[in-house]
């Protein structure tokens, strides 16, 4: 975080008048189907400059079609959207800049071609040439307003850190001219250091009086920064509450029914010593990290946590056999079948444009073959279809296209198809990235009926929550290497997060 610049953000034209009340954005019984099913039902509040919304709900609840029609890209079927009381589109849309997970940015590219890019005509000194000294002050300002040190400019996007390339996405919507910034889910791969810096440069901007509306799955987010909240249930608004007038427990229960909740967690059972190790590193290392040592047995679940870029991903590559071992060993049990769910699975796991049942049955069509190695497509289809009922996969047709599903149904299919192929460990790393409470109870029970059969499991997560939740014990990965494992009874909450 060395980039951050102390002091005060630059003064802006955002700032909002006494005598300015009115919305910043009005939307006002918005609606969208698909087909015969209603996704977005009559959609209706208020943003104010300075105000700072938080967006919660299910997956699938609705709020990426909002969002979408915020940024364009969706059509409403009924309803309109004001922005500063003028009907949205052309030079009104352009007050709003949506920052989505994936950032947008050219990682090749430095931060001031970055920022410049599609906005370069004001920044030319003659006709079509670019003025490149002129491209390099706008992008100093731009960092500077949002708190980045302006020597950034000069930087690939490639060398920054997640936190700085997420704020560089901010500073480019807000260059551009918006004045409400919706931040979809763009926190997702951020360590909470990296979260909270995003945050409160989110609030100064509030302060100035730009108006934020944020999606994070990440409730603590929402409740620690937000002045109210509105949940999304099923296409419908729930609740458009103050912060000050709920808890995060009210919350929780608007989203998910209190029966939704996971039984049990790993802080309910001993941990299990007796049972036969399954997975053992000693002093295991690689180019880009360790030495590490690490032991698990059948029906043990080892969480193990750190700051993005400590090395904690290697160690999830090297259990699962992606990385060499540079030195030290890694030791699997004979015959044992390992199911590794990458860090980055959109992009190493998923098959959007696929079927669900293709992306749920890929790595196992061993299990229908028969003697003449032909696959059994009714037994393919009847277990894929039992996987997908026990996952509540939503929609329900195995049929729909991966891509048409929301982000946290389809890591329940990439879970599935994990589960499919009955492994005897499995390497987690992030399980719950971006997904909503319900899901993620969801998840949590799908994991831990695995480790009460036997399978030994290795959660990788940068979110303290999947430690609590799931892992008998817990270890931490810093500058490279493994911290001594210790109990999860012997930790508290507070205690985790300090550790890190």
């Amino acid at each position: 975080m060395g980039q951050i610049v102390n002091g005060s953000v630059a003064a802006s034209s955002l700032a909002a008048t006494e005598s300015d009340h009115s919305p910043l954005l009005t939307v006002a019984g918005v609606s969208k189907r698909y087909g015969g099913r209603w996704v977005l039902r009559d959609a209706s509040f208020n943003l104010s400059r300075g105000e700072f919304v938080g967006l919660v709900g299910p997956n699938g609840a609705g709020k990426s079609t909002l969002i979408k029609i915020l940024d364009g890209v969706v059509t409403p079927d009924a309803g309109a959207i004001r922005v500063d009381g003028v009907e949205l589109g052309g030079a009104s849309r352009e007050k709003i800049g949506v920052v989505h997970q994936d950032l947008g940015l050219i990682e090749t590219l430095t931060v001031a071609e970055n920022l410049t890019l599609g906005i370069r005509r004001e920044h030319s000194a003659r006709g079509p040439f670019l003025h490149l000294r002129s491209e390099i002050e706008f992008a100093e300002t731009s960092l500077r307003d949002i708190g980045l040190s302006p020597s950034v400019a000069r930087k690939r996007v490639s060398e920054l850190s997640l936190g700085e390339q997420t704020l560089v996405a901010v500073a480019r919507v807000m260059a551009g001219g918006a004045q409400l910034l919706v931040i979809d889910e763009a926190t997702s791969s951020l360590s909470p250091a990296e979260s909270t810096w995003l945050i409160q440069r989110l609030r100064d901007r509030c302060r100035l009086g730009a108006g934020v509306l944020m999606v994070s799955h990440k409730l603590s987010e929402i409740t620690d920064a937000a002045d109210r909240v509105i949940v999304v249930v099923d296409g419908v608004i729930a609740a458009d509450v103050s912060m000050s007038d709920v808890t995060s427990d009210h919350v929780v229960n608007l989203m998910a029914p209190e029966s939704d909740k996971s039984q049990g967690s790993a802080g309910d059972r001993a941990t299990v010593v007796d049972a036969p190790v399954v997975l053992e590193m000693r002093a295991a290392q690689t180019r880009r990290g360790g030495p590490f040592d690490l032991t698990i047995h059948a029906g043990e679940v080892v969480g193990v946590t750190g700051l993005i870029g400590s090395g904690l991903y290697e160690l999830a590559l090297l259990a699962s056999g992606r990385s060499k071992v540079e030195s030290g060993s890694v030791s699997i049990r004979d015959d044992v079948t390992v199911g590794f769910l990458p860090p980055d699975r959109m992009r190493e796991a998923n098959f959007p444009a696929n079927s669900v049942e293709w992306n749920l049955t890929i790595c196992s069509l061993n299990k229908w073959q028969s003697p003449w190695r032909y696959v059994r497509l009714h037994r393919e289809v009847r277990d894929a279809e039992r996987m997908h009922s026990s996952l509540s996969v939503k929609p329900n047709r195995l049929e729909a296209l991966q891509s048409s599903l929301s982000g946290g149904n389809q890591q329940k299919v990439l879970m599935g198809r994990l589960l499919l192929s009955t492994p005897e460990l499995l390497v987690l790393t992030e399980p719950t990235r971006g997904v909503d409470i319900a899901t993620r109870r969801e998840l949590y029970r799908l994991i831990l009926e695995q480790r009460d059969r036997g399978v030994a499991i290795l959660v990788v997560s940068s979110d303290i929550g999947d430690l609590i939740e799931l892992a008998d014990r817990v270890g931490v990965v810093d500058a490279g290497s493994m911290q001594q494992l210790r109990s999860i009874h012997d930790l508290s909450e507070h205690e985790l997060l300090r550790l890190v």
